[in-house]
């Protein structure tokens, strides 16, 4: 027996139902009732074999609905591990990044100051202050998206029929996802309304960990009647949406030639695996 809600409820039913019986046997009001007088003198022998037969039936069923939940319980601590693990790892991955990108551009300034020092060095000074200055900005822009999803796909005003506003709409999201412990700040469209346009809504999470968990579980929207057309992605710079556009164009011509395989993009690297594989 797999363990659900409906299965406890209906497990409680069925105890209420043979207790309810028992009492009904005894002609007693509640089970505090039940003394050995009031079950030797309210109870033929046929009825008590009935009685505990019944009960030791609805015993069985409780023990496998525990030991299903139990099992449950286990599968979700091995998904909550493996998908914080692979946060962990994002994680480290956007540092080393960040962390690349400043070298190389300090690196770069500094070799541009020592072999351009006696020639128009206050030109050569100012550029490469730029340059880092520029370098910062991005950091800095990266580091403030890293916390957003961006939700496409979503009509305008979908949001906000029936008396829905945004921060109840992404709760029905999380819901979907199997992700409702998340914490966000808020979410809101970006971009100037136009007719017949559908611009993307930007959602603002608390903790930047929680952003590739939601990406991860994103997929299962495809499985809903609601959000079957929403897609969920990460909060790119432009020259981030830049770079990510020339890979999808690449990953399109590889399906374009190859059907055999599924192909998806990874850590800004496009892997494929075979359709037929186990």
């Amino acid at each position: 027996m797999d363990f659900s809600v409906t299965c406890l409820h209906a497990s409680e039913k069925l105890l209420n139902e043979e207790l309810s019986k028992l009492l009904k046997l005894t002609k007693v009001s509640s089970t505090s009732c039940l003394t050995d007088s009031v079950l030797d003198k309210g109870l033929k022998k046929i009825d008590l074999i009935m009685v505990v037969k019944s009960l030791v039936n609805v015993c069985e069923k409780n023990i496998e609905l525990c030991k299903s939940a139990a099992e449950k319980i286990d599968e979700l601590k091995d998904n909550t591990m493996n998908c914080q693990k692979k946060l962990l790892d994002a994680h480290k991955d956007q540092i080393n990044s960040v962390e690349k990108t400043v070298k190389t551009e300090l690196k770069s300034w500094c070799d541009v100051v020592k072999k351009n020092c006696n020639i128009n060095q206050t030109n050569q000074v100012n550029a490469t202050k730029k340059s880092v200055k520029e370098v910062m900005k991005k950091v800095n822009e990266e580091d403030r998206k890293a916390n957003n999803v961006m939700i496409y796909g979503v009509e305008e005003g979908a949001e906000n029929s029936k008396g829905i506003d945004h921060l109840n709409f992404t709760d029905q999201i999380l819901k979907e996802i199997d992700l409702l412990g998340i914490d966000y700040v808020d979410s809101y469209r970006i971009g100037k309304k136009e007719p017949g346009k559908t611009r993307p809504i930007r959602w603002e999470l608390k903790y930047r960990c929680d952003v590739q968990c939601v990406l991860f579980n994103a997929r299962k929207l495809k499985n809903t009647e609601k959000f079957s057309k929403v897609y969920l992605a990460p909060d790119r710079t432009k020259e981030q949406r830049i770079a990510h556009s020339k890979l999808v164009k690449q990953m399109k011509a590889k399906i374009a030639t190859d059907s055999n395989k599924h192909f998806y993009i990874r850590n800004k690297v496009i892997c494929s695996i075979d359709k037929n594989a186990n």
